[in-house]
């Protein structure tokens, strides 16, 4: 069934000091089909969560009785194999990497636990959880860190877990078990697989996974081109390809560089050389979605269509 009109949920249009909300949602499902929205309150660290009034519907939302959380920003979910979730996240003022985990599927939710720790001044880390996260038993996720003073992003590191209590490296050879964490030393010495040069101002990376266990990420390097990092599981080193500039003269379409305004907004993998991305690209007056796929692992690109 077509949805023929977005639906507001919350108060996504709430703009509080300053003109920057956090209001990042995200939406679940539970085996009923009723729907989870998910989402930060404006210009405030507390998460509400919403619940449609009957499954499968998107027209009616109410608000639950409790919240999510309310030390959390940037929420990403992922759905675990017993059909619990997880709600990686940033916590407040600290800006670490926390989770925190479901005990009836969307509704109730345990302690914001931390995973990492800043011991580099000035700093942030940023959660983005992979399109398909869930590659056999293993679940992954990418954790960047931002530098505050100048805007950007510089490294990049991979976590995995079975259980969602010990977190291991790529490898599967380091692992944390909370209450410990893992330092930034720690991330660089055993967690840092791909660097950027510096990854251009509030452009959070993109990532999937192919059901073979292919990874994919896409970010932004300092000249504002956009970067495909990979590796299959089996790999012993990263590989990166710059796709700016790949047009389509027919349909007037370019993945365009730039300092600011486009940015990669989601890439999946169909399989180990079948990937498609959505960029937004910026048209001048206005930003553009374009969808391109890829069937070469991401050496050349073919333009789809601008879907919105």
């Amino acid at each position: 069934v077509g949805v023929d009109r977005p639906k507001i949920v919350g108060n996504p249009w709430v703009v509080g000091s300053g003109g920057d909300t956090h209001v990042i949602p995200v939406v679940g499902v539970n085996a009923a089909g009723y729907i989870y929205c998910m989402q930060q309150q404006p210009n405030s660290y507390t998460v509400d969560n919403y619940k449609s009034q009957g499954p499968d519907d998107y027209e009616d939302f109410a608000i639950l009785g409790s919240t999510v959380a309310t030390t959390m920003m940037y929420p990403n979910l992922i759905k675990k194999a017993d059909g619990n979730y997880a709600i990686w996240n940033r916590i407040t003022s600290a800006y670490y990497a926390c989770i925190a985990q479901s005990t009836s599927e969307l509704e109730s939710w345990g302690t914001n636990t931390a995973i990492t720790n800043i011991t580099i001044g000035s700093t942030r880390h940023y959660i983005s959880t992979p399109h398909n996260p869930n590659v056999g038993t293993w679940f992954y996720t990418l954790i960047s860190r931002r530098y505050d003073g100048s805007l950007n992003w510089s490294a990049f590191f991979l976590l995995k877990t079975q259980d969602f209590s010990t977190f291991y490296n790529w490898e599967g050879t380091v692992s944390v078990t909370p209450p410990s964490t893992l330092s930034d030393t720690n991330l660089d010495s055993d967690f840092s697989y791909f660097i950027g040069s510096s990854a251009t101002q509030y452009c959070i990376p993109v990532a999937c996974m192919s059901p073979q266990g292919k990874f994919y990420c896409v970010i932004k390097d300092s000249s504002g081109d956009h970067v495909l990092w990979r590796r299959n599981a089996g790999d012993t080193a990263w590989e990166d390809v710059v796709i700016t500039g790949i047009s389509n003269i027919a349909d007037n379409a370019t993945i365009g560089a730039d300092a600011q305004g486009s940015a990669a907004l989601q890439i999946v993998a169909y399989s180990d050389t079948n990937i498609e991305l959505i960029i937004r690209v910026d048209e001048g007056a206005y930003y553009r979605p374009q969808r391109w796929k890829s069937t070469d692992r991401g050496d050349t690109w073919i333009y789809i269509e601008s879907p919105f």
